[in-house]
């Protein structure tokens, strides 16, 4: 029983650190306009399609707040308090990546900001990879459900063996690629139609600690959520 406790443990916490790709995180300090101060315990609130999403929270004494667990997708982040009337912010988050958003708040600044995309984003370990969001899947002339015919055709240090049909990273051992859907691992490329597809990561080098056993290179899907709302 204690050895099957064991297995489920590690089980479950490969399974939650593979989640963490599919998810986004967004951090940054509030500052005011005038002094150039930082906004201390400054409220901040995030829209979804101008829809308030239910998520936000509060900034610490230094103005700075960190917020995670997102979706990769479009946000707009509003910021306020007893000073300052809401200001609100576009920005772009990716799964797996930390965007920098640092906002200025102004006594009357009720402008929304676009930030066509993303700020700065870090990650010390970061693999080399392409990342291809659902507006630029929708433009791509590939069949319906080709998932390998996507990563094609962005990155070209993935090829396709002519005679076998397997794909592998270019120096890698033919078939040496591993498909990710939502966090659940595949050997074969899933079916899925594009129009489903949030975001498409493609990892040809620096592959996370996660898919240590991975001898070429990965696609990592993150599909849609539905919540009953135009996406």
């Amino acid at each position: 029983m204690r050895r099957l406790l064991l297995i489920s443990a590690i089980m479950m916490s490969s399974w939650i650190s593979a989640q963490t790709l599919d998810k986004g995180k967004l951090k940054g300090q509030i500052t005011d306009e005038l002094t150039g101060d930082p906004i201390a315990f400054c409220n901040f609130y995030i829209y979804q399609d101008s829809v308030y999403t239910g998520k936000g929270g509060f900034a610490d004494e230094t103005g700075t707040f960190v917020f995670d667990n997102l979706d990769p997708g479009k946000y707009i982040i509003g910021f306020s308090d007893v000073s300052h009337p809401e200001t609100k912010f576009g920005v772009v988050l990716n799964g797996g990546k930390l965007t920098i958003l640092n906002p200025v708040l102004g006594m009357n600044n009720l402008d929304i900001v676009d930030i066509t995309y993303h700020a700065n984003l870090f990650k010390p370990d970061a693999p080399t990879e392409t990342i291809i969001d659902a507006k630029v899947i929708k433009s791509l002339s590939v069949a319906p459900g080709d998932i390998v015919g996507l990563a094609l055709s962005n990155n070209s240090n993935i090829q396709r063996n002519e005679q076998t049909g397997s794909v592998y990273v270019r120096g890698s051992r033919d078939g040496g690629m591993q498909y990710v859907v939502d966090g659940i691992k595949m050997t074969e490329p899933a079916r899925i139609p594009s129009n489903a597809i949030a975001e498409m990561r493609v990892i040809t080098s620096g592959i996370p600690a996660e898919f240590g056993d991975v001898t070429g290179g990965i696609i990592y899907i993150t599909t849609k959520k539905y919540t009953g709302r135009r996406q």
